[in-house]
């Protein structure tokens, strides 16, 4: 039986099937019908993919909605490494799996930490070729903004300014805040990320 960690392009929606529980497979005969799971049974997940969004997630327990979600991220990235996969999966686990139902800044509190797994040459396959003007910053790079401030800095002052950008009116400034983003733009420059916080290349 196939472990949902071990999950790739190859692998076939019956071999899929395999990996979940009695109670699972179940629900997704009841949600889905026996005739469309048959007719799927022999499809490589890789032809599937793009149609992941549809999948009935809410038949499926939250470790397996965990190992699936990381199991399709990394679909089509070659040489992933296993503990790379299990970090990103304990990341979700701590902080959720970004999604429609969670908001702006856990979600950025989820991909942040996610990130942080991967290495630099993994987050590139994954993003796949990017401009540098837009690039996000390498899991290196964050690493060491994560040495020198809390990367909750960082993600208080991503949810202060997506809330400024809502305001007709700007608040006073907030003491806490402003340290905070000091803090996070010297983070920035010595980890050799452009410091102009909200633009193009900078940290989200």
């Amino acid at each position: 039986m196939i472990s949902l960690s071990d999950i790739d392009a190859t692998t076939t929606v019956g071999e899929l099937m395999g990996a979940l529980s009695e109670g699972e497979i179940g629900c997704l005969r009841t949600t889905l019908g026996d005739a469309v799971l048959q007719a799927v049974q022999d499809q490589p997940l890789a032809e599937i993919a793009p149609d992941i969004g549809a999948f009935p997630l809410n038949c499926l327990e939250e470790d397996s909605v965990i190992e699936m979600t990381v199991a399709f991220m990394f679909l089509q990235v070659e040489g992933v490494s296993a503990d790379t996969k299990n970090c990103v999966a304990d990341a979700y686990r701590e902080h959720g799996v970004p999604g429609p139902a969670m908001s702006e800044t856990d979600s950025m509190r989820s991909f942040l930490y996610a990130q942080l797994c991967l290495t630099d040459e993994e987050a590139q396959a994954l993003s796949g070729a990017v401009s540098a003007e837009n690039a996000l910053p390498l899991p290196s790079q964050l690493r060491c903004v994560s040495e020198i401030t809390d990367l909750e800095n960082l993600i208080k002052v991503y949810q202060a300014l997506a809330e400024m950008e809502t305001l007709d009116e700007q608040p006073a400034p907030d003491p806490e805040l402003m340290m905070a983003m000091g803090e996070v733009m010297a983070a920035q420059e010595a980890c050799g990320i452009p410091t102009t916080i909200g633009g193009e290349g900078t940290l989200p």
